[in-house]
């Protein structure tokens, strides 16, 4: 796996939705584990759709899908957005992977669960995993690369 990925769209597309991938959100797996050991299962996980959004500092989640998954709860975190004053909202410890993709998967992974803006969009995948990838947006042909850096 060279953990590169092509995102393909048209450009006005592109332009109107920004880069969106599929996501699956589960628990860490040794949350799965240690559930599994005690008979305990978790509803699973469905992919939804999730924005790479370059101005979030953190990966967000509408607060619809941490209660379903019954993700676990790890305190408030403080969030602050455009033209908005900082709240805070429920964080939670999760995994996120990337079905049909070439990319890997972040096991731990910290997610704030707050409103999101549209409908269609469930998820917006923010700097803390984009520090992890390099990432090249192309206007012009409507394609995002995303090339993973872990070693």
């Amino acid at each position: 796996m060279d953990g590169r990925v092509v995102l393909r769209t048209s450009p006005a597309e592109l332009q109107q939705q920004g880069p969106i991938l599929k996501v699956l959100i589960s628990h860490t797996q040794a949350e799965l584990t240690e559930a599994t050991s005690l008979g305990l299962q978790f509803p699973p996980s469905l992919p939804f759709n999730a924005l790479i959004d370059t101005g979030a500092a953190v990966t967000v989640i509408n607060r619809q899908l941490a209660e379903t998954y019954k993700l676990k709860y790890t305190g408030p975190e403080r969030i602050t957005s455009v033209g908005s004053a900082a709240q805070y909202f429920p964080g939670y410890a999760a995994a996120i992977s990337f079905p049909d993709r070439n990319l890997r998967r972040f096991d731990i992974v910290r997610i704030i669960a707050c409103p999101l803006a549209s409908p269609a969009m469930s998820c917006l995948i923010g700097r803390d995993i984009l520090r992890y990838w390099e990432l090249t947006y192309n206007g012009g042909s409507g394609e995002v690369t995303i090339r993973d850096l872990r070693p």
